[in-house]
């Protein structure tokens, strides 16, 4: 939340009226502007603990007193890239932990305060277009999507029947630091057999940050989420849904990887498709 699109929603949120609880690794070090708006409360987590994970969840539930929990929203992103043949396994399971085994973690912890709001309460799980499009090097990254995308599904048949509403949003590039942190990844690969096509990463990620939204463009699917008594399953936020629901249900799958292989090889920037 010290960043990107956490950042952009507790401040958005706080300034509406909600009452809003924040998690980061270190709250001492947010904006400031954040700390000072009356409804925004810090908490200190590491989701990469389930130990600091249940530690916040004791001060998250006193800040919540006997009401419970309107709404829990999963938004933690991390990006770990490169051939997947190649890719250390720790950076491979931290992906796992902090954006699968982490979320189910928090609707564990929060699943009786949310029971309090019922049925008015609701979980939010920021997924995005790689939960249904898998491209090539940001393979992990996809696949901890993919699994959150599944997890949700399955969440939310079980927790309509208590009540808790489940809601996925999907959205494209998001403006965010995540990626800058993946820039050289070039070097990391350039002697495996993908030099070629990823010693041009950080013109991809580049390419892909000027084409990427703010994330402002999220908001009118949040507060949809939020605030709807009927709210959707999914939201999926991008310029061009038409293209990606194509690429996903429509054509053979052989025919959109010999796309995909055929932009790589003629050195097409964008790490997706589209």
């Amino acid at each position: 939340m010290n960043s990107g699109i956490g950042h952009y929603f507790a401040g958005t949120l706080a300034r509406r009226g909600y009452r809003v609880i924040g998690t980061c690794r270190s709250p001492e070090k947010l904006d400031p502007g954040l700390l000072a708006l009356p409804d925004f409360y810090a908490v200190a987590m590491s989701l990469d603990s389930d130990e600091s994970i249940d530690q916040a969840f004791l001060q998250l539930h006193e800040y919540c007193d006997d009401k419970g929990l309107y709404a829990l929203i999963n938004n933690a992103g991390i990006v770990s890239a490169g051939p997947l043949s190649h890719i250390g396994m720790q950076e491979v399971r931290q992906q796992f932990q902090v954006k699968v085994m982490a979320p189910l973690r928090l609707v564990q912890c929060c699943f009786e305060l949310l029971r309090r709001q019922a049925p008015q309460a609701r979980i939010i799980n920021i997924s995005s277009v790689s939960g249904l499009f898998a491209s090539p090097f940001i393979g992990a990254y996809a696949g901890s999507k993919f699994a959150l995308e599944g997890l949700s599904d399955s969440l939310r048949r079980e927790l309509a029947l208590v009540g808790i509403r489940v809601v996925l949003i999907e959205p494209g590039s998001i403006r965010s630091p995540i990626w800058q942190k993946q820039l050289g990844i070039g070097h990391r690969f350039s002697n495996s057999p993908y030099a070629a096509y990823v010693t041009s990463a950080d013109e991809r990620i580049a390419a892909m940050e000027r084409e990427a939204q703010g994330p402002e463009c999220l908001l009118p699917s949040l507060l949809h989420a939020l605030e709807s008594s009927s709210p959707r399953a999914r939201y999926l936020v991008h310029p061009k849904k038409w293209l990606i629901r194509l690429l996903v249900h429509y054509l053979p799958t052989t025919f959109v990887d010999r796309l995909v292989v055929r932009k790589i090889r003629a050195g097409h920037r964008a790490i997706r498709p589209f």
